[in-house]
């Protein structure tokens, strides 16, 4: 009976000096913490987004002046009327703003491309045309050429223009290399109607008489 009160005795001599450390231990901590901090990120544009203008060449030395942006130009670059073969447009200049949050690679197609043959003229049909006059399908697109070539806009435009087929345009892209966020990008573009042997007779005489149209549909893809 003796043994056990003593053996009792002594655990809870132990428990009182084990919790009389801890208690101790924790005494001898401190903390001390900020006020709450904070942080929020800014808003981004979309990661690809560009916007056009129309360039001109600078009236204050070599380079390219670009326009007011937009989305979408409200006039086309090129109208022509009477072509033959030799025919080569004048230079249009244009600049690309990527306005939005990622470096994108520029690419360019002809949209909405129509092709109509307004009138029977000459030996059209002679040559083969089947759907001569009556704006019927055309030919022109067939036998133009389009050209772009990026430029920097600190200097002069110049330099040669290989391009597709107008009529082979809306699916053949011409790539026009990449634009950092916030950067802009001048450009030449032209069409011409070759001549020589570069344009078959054959194809001269049913694109007599037609009329094409087309939109550039210029593409970001981040």
């Amino acid at each position: 009976m003796r043994r056990s009160a003593l053996i009792t005795a002594v655990v809870l001599g132990a428990l009182v000096c084990l919790l009389g450390g801890t208690v101790l231990y924790a005494g001898l901590q401190d903390t001390a913490r900020s006020g709450t901090n904070s942080a929020e990120s800014a808003a981004l544009g979309t990661s690809a987004d560009i916007q056009l203008a129309v360039g001109a060449l600078s009236s204050s030395g070599p380079g390219i002046d670009c326009g007011t942006f937009s989305e979408n130009l409200s006039s086309g670059l090129f109208t022509a009327t009477g072509l033959t073969p030799g025919y080569s447009s004048p230079v249009q200049l244009f600049c690309i703003k990527n306005v939005g949050s990622q470096q994108v690679t520029l690419s360019v197609l002809a949209d909405e491309l129509t092709d109509v043959d307004f009138a029977c003229t000459g030996d059209e049909a002679a040559n083969g045309d089947t759907t001569c006059g009556g704006d019927q399908a055309g030919e022109l697109s067939l036998v133009l050429r389009t050209g772009y070539l990026r430029q920097p806009c600190e200097n002069a435009p110049g330099g040669s223009l290989p391009g597709p087929i107008l009529h082979d345009h809306p699916t053949t892209a011409v790539a026009l290399g990449t634009l950092a966020p916030a950067a802009t990008a001048c450009f030449m573009t032209t069409f011409s109607y070759p001549g020589g042997s570069l344009t078959p007779v054959a194809d001269v005489q049913k694109a007599q008489s037609d009329r094409a149209t087309w939109r550039i549909k210029f593409s970001a893809q981040a």
